[in-house]
């Protein structure tokens, strides 16, 4: 038996990011420069005319969005499920010479964990995939109580209608040359009554010792419908609640805005 499998789902994650820390910046390898379009857009079109100063991002990540909208000028909390993940990104904002806190945390502990309130939440990357259904509320409810009164949540999902309605199989995702190697990471998709899985595989080819070796990361994504996000995003204390598009995010996306009543 895989003993994942026995591992409750939230520490499940985080286990699997934890192990996929080390690989991550193999999947976007133009990281930086997306970060960066996508904090520039969302200084212009939503943090300057709401008047945004203080911005905290849940998923963080590796950090690069929080670092870009530091260098804006913003005060930047970030936050993870994912310990190693929090680590690069601290050493990722010291690179940067930018000064944000990093949280290592669960979005639906920020009742317990945030000191202070937010003009904006930040939850990208379809990171709402990895929240039970039955959660997502609460996931909501945690973002309410740290946001300032007229505050903005910024959620995305992938449009899984259309995901599900195609299904595909396979989706590369980078070729690298790395010193003597090159490194090809791709996704293999399984699904599953409500479970979108992605297989992450990483290859290495040495050129000088003409070997190849692998890497193999699994982890299971809820699959989270428009109307499942809607209702909870509704029931949790916001209203105005939009949907917007980005240039520089994928029309795979949706994202949606909302206001703290």
């Amino acid at each position: 038996m895989n003993l994942l499998q026995e591992i409750p789902s939230y520490e499940k994650v985080e286990y699997l990011y934890d192990e996929l820390s080390e690989y991550y910046h193999f999947l976007y390898p133009n990281i930086e420069d997306l970060n960066r379009r996508i904090a520039s857009e969302l200084d212009l079109k939503l943090l300057k005319p709401t008047n945004a100063k203080k911005i905290l991002e849940c998923a963080c990540g590796t950090g690069h969005l929080a670092i870009e909208f530091a260098k804006l000028g913003y005060e930047v909390t970030g936050l993870d499920l994912s310990k190693q993940m929090i680590r690069q990104a601290i050493s990722n904002a010291k690179r940067a010479n930018v000064d944000i806190k990093f949280i290592h945390s669960n979005i639906l502990s920020l009742s317990t964990t945030i000191e202070g309130k937010y003009d904006v939440v930040i939850c990208r990357g379809n990171s709402f995939s990895h929240i039970r259904p039955n959660d997502i509320k609460m996931a909501f409810e945690n973002i309410n109580f740290v946001l300032k009164k007229g505050g903005i949540c910024y959620v995305d999902i992938r449009n899984y209608e259309v995901a599900l309605c195609e299904k595909p199989l396979f989706e590369h995702r980078a070729h690298l040359k790395v010193d003597e190697k090159d490194i090809i990471s791709f996704y293999i998709f399984d699904y599953k009554e409500d479970i979108r899985t992605y297989n992450i595989f990483f290859v290495f080819f040495n050129k000088n010792t003409k070997t190849v070796s692998h890497k193999l990361v699994t982890i299971d994504g809820f699959v989270v419908f428009e109307n499942t996000l809607l209702d909870a995003f509704k029931a949790s204390g916001f209203e105005d609640i939009k949907k917007i598009n980005l240039d520089g995010e994928s029309k795979e996306i949706n994202i949606y805005l909302g206001t703290k009543a």
